[in-house]
């Protein structure tokens, strides 16, 4: 295996690993972030392994690269735009600041051909790809025990629920064609934070600031036509002081329902 192959082999597989953690434990925006690192990575080795015959020269490649890294920087600027009170993301604020700086040095190089042959050009490149591992990592992972078992128990809960729902579904041979059915173990989960919502006395916007999504998406989450990410439900028990085991009291695995009625937002 040449030096090129195992590096490409490292970085994809180090991606692979900050995508699985964000599926493990992350919140949409951070599973989106893992999921774009691991498809640059991708991408650029992809890249340069279809470009065995030289049909793009180098300081075309390093042009490509610097576009995709602003691409990305401007994703995760939007992601980190995106933040609220609860969810800050002061991963993607730090990950856009490394992206921009990785363009930075693939225009360096083209524009001084002998820095993008050198060493140096290089080993920044590699140092910063391994920062933009490091602050996924540290970004993405749990920061305690119980957040870590809570969240994973929240998505074995909906997991388990889908299995059931599917077998249920096929047993019964259910048709659900023009009509709004909703996941019982959805509508459960929504009618909690519906009732935490209005104890607390708030409204659909000031949750909605709260998680940093749309007041839409917050009634798609009570009337349970939305999943709520666990991520959101170790978020909203935390501001509301309740475990993540009181969002699943008294929910009946497995059973698929028709949608409620959408409440009102005041």
């Amino acid at each position: 295996m040449t030096p090129a192959i195992f590096i490409a082999v490292c970085y994809f597989s180090s991606a692979f690993a900050v995508a699985l953690i964000a599926c493990l434990w992350g919140s949409p925006k951070k599973i989106a972030g893992g999921f774009l690192l691991l498809t640059s990575v991708a991408a650029s080795n992809l890249i340069l392994a279809f470009n065995y015959n030289n049909f793009l020269s180098e300081r075309m490649l390093l042009i490509i690269y610097a576009l995709i890294d602003l691409g990305l920087a401007l994703v995760f600027i939007e992601i980190y735009r995106t933040h609220s009170k609860l969810l800050s993301h002061k991963w993607a604020a730090f990950l856009a600041f490394v992206q921009v700086a990785m363009a930075g040095v693939n225009l360096a190089g083209f524009i001084w051909p002998a820095f993008a042959m050198g060493l140096r050009h290089v080993t920044m490149l590699n140092i910063l790809m391994i920062i933009a591992f490091f602050t996924c990592i540290t970004g993405f992972t749990p920061k305690n025990r119980r957040e870590a078992i809570d969240i994973l128990k929240a998505k074995f809960a909906y997991i388990r629920n889908d299995f059931l729902s599917r077998t249920i579904q096929r047993g019964l041979k259910t048709m659900t064609t023009g009509r709004s059915r909703s996941n019982s173990l959805d509508a459960h989960v929504g009618k909690k934070i519906r009732e935490l919502r209005i104890t607390a006395g708030l409204n659909q916007s000031e949750v909605a600031e709260l998680l940093g999504i749309s007041q839409s998406q917050v009634n798609r989450f009570e009337t349970g036509k939305g999943r709520v990410s666990a991520a959101y439900l170790h978020a909203l028990s935390i501001y509301y002081s309740v475990e993540m085991s009181y969002f699943f009291e008294g929910a009946e695995i497995g059973q698929v329902g028709h949608s409620p009625a959408a409440p009102k937002s005041g």
